[in-house]
């Protein structure tokens, strides 16, 4: 049997896409004439309930129903940001949101969720960022040339760590490992992937 390699269409995420999530801007604009975030900062996508919950308890925020999820603009020191949560698990539901947010006009996300790790050195509530993604799951390959990585913006990300520095949070820095079956992780796997040089 002859096992595809995905995407099924080989440079997909080179070609335009059927739907366009200008329409669903669009649409919302038909019931909101100022949903717009491009004057926002940038976004953060949440994926526990009570990371929301904290983040509406000491900055409040404007909820709207722009997006799928629970929406909020927050204004704070001179600055815009817009923080998501609620939509749902998996890559294919934060893929959705993600879309949504870049139609409207965001140009600048981070996500923040947990995740368990293959390091003995990372004892629980480590605060990781992740500089690399090993691409093991289906979602990704919609969007980027085959290849075994994601890479985040460096800027970004060395952004976000001084940051955290600046805040006195001393965070780690390695890969990640995507993959949408968490119970189907395997020691064959997981070997090489939890190997010093990983």
């Amino acid at each position: 049997m002859i096992h595809p390699v995905l995407p099924l269409h080989p440079g997909k995420h080179a070609l335009p896409a059927v739907a366009d999530p200008a329409e669903h801007a669009r649409h919302v604009r038909t019931r909101a004439p100022e949903a717009t975030l491009a004057d926002h900062d940038g976004a953060v996508l949440v994926y526990q309930d009570r990371v929301l919950a904290h983040t509406v308890a000491n900055y409040g925020g404007r909820r709207t129903d722009w997006v799928r999820g629970n929406l909020r603009l927050i204004e704070r020191r001179g600055r815009r940001l817009a923080v998501c949560g609620g939509f749902g698990p998996g890559a294919p539901a934060a893929a959705l949101v993600l879309e949504q947010l870049l139609s409207l006009g965001i140009r600048r996300v981070i996500t923040v969720g947990t995740a368990a790790s293959l390091h003995t050195s990372l004892a629980p509530g480590s605060l990781v960022v992740c500089t690399r993604a090993l691409r093991d799951d289906g979602l990704s390959h919609h969007y980027l040339p085959p290849g075994p990585y994601a890479d985040p913006s460096p800027g970004l990300t060395r952004h976000l760590v001084g940051a955290l520095h600046a805040r006195d949070a001393e965070p780690r820095q390695g890969k990640g490992w995507t993959t949408s079956a968490v119970y189907r992780e395997t020691a064959a796997e997981v070997a090489p992937l939890a190997g010093p040089e990983s």
